[in-house]
């Protein structure tokens, strides 16, 4: 196929794809993994700057400023895009526009001069690809490992576990199942502990959540507090959430809480159950260090 021919096809990729940098994705947000969204950053500035190296005005000069040209480019027009995004119920985000970078930077790179300056510059930007897309590859993996354990959200037998959870890490020494917890380390401050934000799965059809958390030692008052993603869409007031206070003992507490009362807790509405977007357990206004040590987090029906 003639080179016409891609050049045509890049522009058609280039024209699909720009729309979904202005459409609110939280509805579809089932199918488009966060994660998702970073491959899609660098697979269209890749392209987008391959469609700008073939254009005549900017081929007639040599390849430094060529490349100097698309990647300026790619900043320029990437922060663009963010300052827009807001105005279209899209939040504007740094990250994006160096992930806008790294995708030209790509075909740069591809598209140096053979030799040892090309290796050199192919080399680097592997690096820093790889180091940019670590974690959401290995978020990505995690989402896979979540779907076929559930309905158990997390029982931190599998690695990565510990990623679905904002604070604390994977512990050997205490398990209520298996043979490992997640130990969170409480900080004085007003609210310390941690909160679930991914791999929640749909929670319709299911009686309980059930979970296990182990206190080394003294009572431990806690909060769990589960919100769908309509909450934040509606403010996020208190009265629109479920909350419940649990004081617990030293050793093992075995947590039951029906599904109906997550889903019945707002004043005004019922949660959607299968659209959870966090489930947080947390202190409030804690005087000392404290620990504890979560397991055992699951459905049943």
């Amino acid at each position: 196929m003639s080179h016409r021919f891609y050049y045509y096809l890049a522009l058609a990729v280039v024209a699909g794809i720009v729309p979904l940098f202005f459409i609110d994705l939280g509805p579809y947000r089932r199918i488009f993994a966060p994660e998702v969204h970073a491959f899609g950053h660098l697979f269209f500035f890749a392209v987008l700057a391959w469609v700008g190296l073939q254009l005549p005005p900017v081929r007639r000069y040599s390849y430094a400023v060529r490349a100097a040209i698309v990647l300026v480019g790619a900043f320029v027009l990437g922060g663009m895009i963010e300052l827009i995004q807001p105005y279209f119920g899209r939040s504007a985000a740094f990250r994006d526009v160096w992930q806008n970078v790294l995708g030209a930077s790509i075909t740069v790179a591809l598209a140096a001069p053979g030799g040892a300056p090309r290796r050199i510059l192919v080399t680097v930007v592997a690096i820093v690809l790889f180091l940019e897309m670590r974690n959401p590859v290995i978020s990505l993996w995690d989402r896979g490992v979540a779907r076929i354990q559930f309905p158990v959200l997390s029982d931190f037998s599998t690695a990565f576990e510990d990623r679905r959870w904002s604070s604390g890490q994977t512990d050997a020494r205490i398990a209520r199942v298996g043979e490992r917890s997640l130990r969170v380390p409480l900080k004085p401050s007003r609210y310390a502990g941690t909160t679930m934000r991914r791999s929640f799965g749909n929670w319709s059809g299911y009686k309980t959540l059930e979970f296990s958390i182990y206190v080394p030692d003294g009572s431990l008052a806690i909060t769990v507090s589960i919100r769908d993603h309509e909450h934040f869409d509606r403010g996020g007031a208190y009265v629109d959430r479920f909350n419940r206070r649990f004081l617990l003992q030293p050793g093992w507490n075995d947590i039951t809480i029906p599904v109906a009362d997550i889903r019945d807790a707002p004043a005004e509405r019922q949660q959607d159950v299968s659209d959870i977007a966090e489930f947080a357990i947390f202190t409030s206004n804690l005087e000392e260090e404290k620990t504890f040590y979560l397991d055992r987090v699951q459905l049943r029906e």
